[in-house]
Parts: structure tokens; C-alpha cells; sequence
């Protein structure tokens, strides 16, 4: 199995997606915390809502799974800088 594929598990547990309470990225199906951006309409996202007046800036994917999978497209994006 390629290393590629252990990153956004390490990501994610980092972000809070593994945490006990309900973290932003749990709630947003998005376990990398990836900002909303054009590309990320190709796995569903919409832009976060923000109740708070915060400026939404997080995408919103429909399950986990698309989340997951827009995580590892970033990481294979080669101007991709982490």
C-alpha cells in the first residue's frame, strides 16, 4: 500500500475528525479542513454556513467519503505546498 494513503488518515486525526466532540471538520464531512475553491465543486462541496457573520471559508462535502477523497486529489495536486 503506497504511503499516500496513510497521509490523510495522519491529517484528518489531526484536524480533529477522530476527536470526542463534534469537531468543524466532522460536521463539514471534511477531514482535511480544505477551504472552499472551484475544484472542490467536482466532489460535491458547497461553501460552509457560517451562523456566527464569521467569513465562510471551508467546503462542505456531502459524505465523509467525498471529503476523503478531495483530501487525496490535494495531496496528488503538484503545486500542492502543504
Amino acid at each position: 500500500m503506497s504511503k499516500l494513503f496513510n497521509i490523510p488518515d495522519a491529517i484528518a486525526r489531526e484536524e480533529g475528525w477522530y476527536a470526542q466532540s463534534p469537531a468543524r471538520c466532522r460536521r463539514n464531512n471534511n477531514p482535511g479542513n480544505i477551504e472552499f475553491a472551484d475544484w472542490t465543486k467536482l466532489f460535491g462541496a458547497t461553501l460552509e454556513d457560517t451562523p456566527d457573520g464569521v467569513k465562510a471559508r471551508f467546503a462542505v462535502f456531502p459524505t465523509p467519503a467525498a471529503g476523503f477523497a478531495a483530501l487525496r486529489a490535494l495531496l496528488r495536486f503538484p503545486r500542492y505546498k502543504g
